[in-house]
């Protein structure tokens, strides 16, 4: 995650495809592009598709509006699973022409937007190492001044 902080400090790209088995790391990866981007009027500006209201031509059109008041619009895919071909088709056009105040995250929790692995920004949310883990625990109960054991951390990180 440090490599995508850095990486939108330099330049912010139009989608992030976010890929790999950890949970957690998948929503810090997103609630990092949200905050890089400075979106004030979310409820005009962000758009979230799951398998209840995706579809290829919904999420393009979304994608094609301008934002309001803010310099990005957010568009963002969660846990999509159906997705057909002709989709797939239609959202790789987009993703190789796509609008610049439009930025996308797709959470592919399931593979299924693999197919965009080449023309967009992957971030990858695999495990950590466990000395990370360990730090990251470690670290984060010192700024409430407290501690833990070794044996209570293995028993986390399981």
């Amino acid at each position: 995650m440090k490599t995508l902080k850095s990486r939108l400090t330099e330049d912010i790209k139009t989608c992030y495809l976010l890929t790999g088995d950890d949970f957690y790391l998948f929503e810090k990866g997103k609630e990092m592009i949200k905050k890089a981007l400075y979106i004030q009027i979310p409820d005009i500006n962000t758009a979230v598709f799951d398998d209840d209201n995706f579809s290829a031509k919904a999420f393009i059109d979304s994608c094609q509006l301008f934002p309001v008041g803010d310099n990005f619009r957010l568009i963002i895919l969660n846990a999509i699973t159906k997705i057909s071909e002709n989709e797939k088709k239609d959202i790789l056009e987009y993703v190789k022409n796509p609008v610049s105040t439009t930025v996308v995250v797709i959470l592919d929790y399931n593979k299924k937007f693999e197919f965009l692995s080449k023309n967009v920004e992957i971030v990858s949310t695999n495990r950590m190492e466990k000395q990370v883990l360990v730090k990251i625990i470690v670290n984060e109960l010192a700024k409430y001044g407290k501690k833990i054991s070794q044996e209570a951390v293995d028993s986390l990180i399981v």
